[in-house]
């Protein structure tokens, strides 16, 4: 039985994203909850990087320059489904797993992370497309997303630009230096064609 709707699978192909609910249960945001705080509280005794390192090298967490125990800046969770419970179960039996299989079959799970903007911290992340960031041979690939608090305009909330995603892949590039983001000049491009400025 699908979990998703035959009018939500044409919006997300049509828009290159989907809005849904019930992503995973009450009891399983709870926990993601819980986790992220404590990992918040952790990091207040950090003044680097810190945690057991990923399969890549990693460490586990990674701050903000502007850190300090006082206002913790704790910006990245690497692979946290590695280490943690809470996370590997949404990983393996959330709803949006079988959101992901209504809208490419069976998947294969490639990585997760968790991006935090804590409250006065400076963490922005920059227009992007994921796909630039994990190339494959086909474009079979889905990022799910999973918001553990209510994000709006206040806050730092995603925007996303329907059907960027038939167009070309950017360059994360300035010449031979990877920056992570869209130049801005094309940034602006997009967005005054999205909103016919």
């Amino acid at each position: 039985m699908s979990t998703l709707s035959e009018q939500q699978v044409e919006a997300f192909w049509r828009d290159g994203y989907l809005v849904a609910d019930n992503a995973v249960t009450d009891r399983q945001l709870a926990a993601l909850q819980a986790e992220l705080a404590a990992a918040v509280e952790e990091s207040r005794v950090h003044v680097a990087p810190f945690g057991a390192q990923t399969i890549d090298g990693r460490p586990r967490y990674d701050i903000a320059p502007d850190h300090s125990a006082s206002a913790p800046a704790l910006r990245r969770m690497n692979n946290p489904s590695e280490v943690s419970d809470a996370f590997r179960d949404v990983m393996e039996q959330s709803a949006t797993v079988d959101m992901v299989a209504d809208l490419i079959g069976s998947a294969k799970f490639h990585h997760d992370k968790v991006n935090l903007k804590l409250p006065g911290g400076s963490t922005q992340v920059a227009w992007h497309q994921d796909f630039a960031y994990t190339p494959h041979t086909n474009d079979d690939v889905i990022t799910a997303l999973i918001m553990v608090d209510d994000m709006n305009t206040e806050n730092g909330c995603l925007k996303a630009v329907p059907g960027s995603h038939r167009g070309p892949v950017y360059s994360l590039f300035a010449g031979d230096t990877f920056t992570g983001f869209i130049d801005p000049e094309v940034v602006r491009d997009l967005v005054t064609k999205e909103h016919g400025i």
